[in-house]
């Protein structure tokens, strides 16, 4: 035991009888402190939520608008958006290119139509927590849980106005905010905003009013079913205490050395299945317009939908307004060191000793030879972690521009899995893009494609490789192709405004991660984190 974790034990302890002594005052300046420097710890915000809970009757406007001060003075995104700009410049500045662009129309996908007469109703969802902890096989969990991200009921897909007439709609959501508690408007129903729901109602329960909006929908009322089946890298220390245990209980039994391990999608269904449990309200229409809203009590809104709305890109300026920067920050190539174990090798990186920008008002892209960062890659996933070995040394052999990326998962052994990332040029995301546009098994993929010239020699291997070696019982599949296009939108000095509530980015919407160095969701959930502790501490102080 060091030095420092017996004197934030012993500071714990103090708090703990400050407030058994009825100095909450006392108590909470010392829990506040601790957690300011420790945020990971679950005893002080245990204990600031006690507090709260005894003490806190009525919500406090003031409070909000402190708790909106330290928000805006918490600059996380900086430190953060760098670490993915860096890996990119560094390690795979072979795959750089302004070329990559994107189809802007999508074929309709044949693989799945969309019934709302052919759901059920499925179960509470309580009931689906009651019945994951009944299964007590690792893999059958794991299985059930892959299952449910694909199950077709209302409990998993539709809102919480499925039954309400469109003549009542709006004066029902409206409904939903009073003026004796805080009232928050959560856009996006993904990672950013689903963490950022629960946490808050988990907390303050009927003190706050939440109601989330999503327009990835399938018909009105009915989101798309979540299909990232994607591996995670997320310490469970960033949700432990501020989540609902009932789902970190869940998401603890899955993964191993402190992280999570499970798949976005399962991550995502289970996150929406607590919101419901908790009372968070869900509104699933297609339409961004929340003008229904212009006459409700709002005190905020958070932008969660990944730069989607009041979207902000350089198109967005006129030329003359584009002003070229630059951070001084010096990284070499042994920056690969650190990506050793998942077949990065420092041979092809470069150094670097500073990151050239192009910034517009507080929006801030990294280029490279004057034009924005642009890569492309492809995932694939679902392969058998017994096959990771043999993939990675076939992988160091022919690894010499970094095309490769091996991640091992952090899952219990016996449900883990690996993830291949493959850095595509410029033809090949063309043609992948076009073909792939849903997830597809790497068994269809290799029946039907045709255009095989495209691909690079080692790619084309690497593929035949997983199809000739993984057991029939394993889905790997190919996910679409996409691109990282990094951009970073600082808090402004003034908050954007909407039918008067400030407007909070929070996730994507701020900054988006790099794929291969985890500084993505795994550096938002913290500052998700950092917002409701924010909230909490402005209702505390200023009671």
């Amino acid at each position: 035991m060091t030095r420092q974790s017996v004197s934030v034990d012993y500071a714990i302890q103090q708090g703990n009888f400050l407030l058994a002594q009825g100095n909450t005052a006392g108590a909470q300046q010392i829990y506040s402190q601790i957690l300011k420097q420790f945020p990971d710890l679950q005893a002080p915000r245990t204990g600031l939520k006690s507090i709260f809970n005894e003490q806190v009757n009525e919500v406090s406007s003031h409070g909000i608008t402190q708790s909106l001060k330290a928000i805006q003075q918490h600059s996380y995104y900086k430190h953060a958006a760098l670490k993915g700009w860096a890996y990119a410049l560094v390690v795979d500045h072979h795959y750089i290119n302004s070329n990559f662009q994107k189809n802007q129309i999508s074929k309709p996908s044949k693989n799945r139509q969309f019934d709302e007469n052919a759901l059920t109703s499925g179960h509470d969802p309580a009931v689906y927590f009651q019945i994951i902890k009944q299964i007590k096989d690792l893999r059958e969990r794991f299985t059930y849980l892959n299952q449910l991200t694909r199950e077709q009921t209302h409990s998993v897909l539709a809102d919480s106005f499925a039954t309400t007439p469109d003549e009542d709609l709006e004066a029902e959501t409206q409904q939903i905010f009073s003026d004796k508690a805080i009232n928050v408007v959560i856009l996006g129903a993904g990672l950013s905003g689903l963490a950022l729901a629960n946490m808050l109602k988990n907390t303050f329960e009927d003190k706050i009013n939440i109601l989330v909006l999503e327009n990835r929908v399938d018909a009105p009322h009915f989101k798309k079913p979540y299909t990232r089946q994607w591996l995670s890298n997320i310490p469970i220390t960033f949700l432990l205490g501020v989540m609902d245990k009932e789902l970190t209980d869940v998401l603890a039994s899955l993964g191993t050395n402190g992280y999570i391990g499970a798949h976005i999608n399962i991550f995502e269904t289970l996150m929406l299945l607590s919101c419901k449990r908790l009372g968070v309200k869900f509104l699933f229409r297609k339409s961004g317009d929340i003008s229904f809203l212009k006459d409700v009590p709002l005190d905020i809104v958070f932008d969660a939908t990944g730069n989607r709305f009041r979207q902000v890109t350089l198109d967005s300026f006129p030329n003359k307004q584009i002003v070229t920067k630059n951070a001084e920050i010096s990284v070499s190539r042994e920056l690969a060191k650190g990506y050793a174990g998942f077949g990065i090798t420092p041979e092809p990186c470069q150094d670097i000793e500073q990151i050239d920008l192009l910034a517009a008002d507080n929006l801030l892209v990294p280029s490279y030879n004057q034009e924005p960062i642009k890569t492309a890659m492809i995932k694939i996933t679902g392969i058998p972690i017994s096959l990771k070995d043999a993939l990675f040394s076939s992988i160091q052999h022919s690894n010499y521009d970094n095309r490769f990326y091996l991640w091992p998962g952090t899952l219990q052994h016996e449900i883990n899995q690996a993830l291949l990332i493959v850095n595509l040029t410029p033809s090949e995301f063309e043609v992948l893009q076009e073909y792939i546009q849903a997830p597809i098994s790497l068994a269809v993929f290799m029946d039907h494609f045709s255009d095989w010239e495209i691909l690079d020699k080692r790619f084309l291997e690497m593929l035949q490789r997983l199809a000739r070696d993984v057991p029939r019982e394993f889905q790997v599949k190919l996910e679409p192709p996409f691109l990282y296009e990094p951009y970073m939108l600082g808090y402004p000095q003034k908050w954007e405004r909407i039918y008067g509530a400030p407007l909070i980015r929070i996730g994507d919407s701020i900054y988006n991660g790099h794929v291969k160095c985890g500084n993505g969701i795994g550096s938002h959930l913290p500052q998700i984190r950092y917002i409701h502790d924010a909230l909490l501490n402005g209702q505390l102080f200023c009671q």
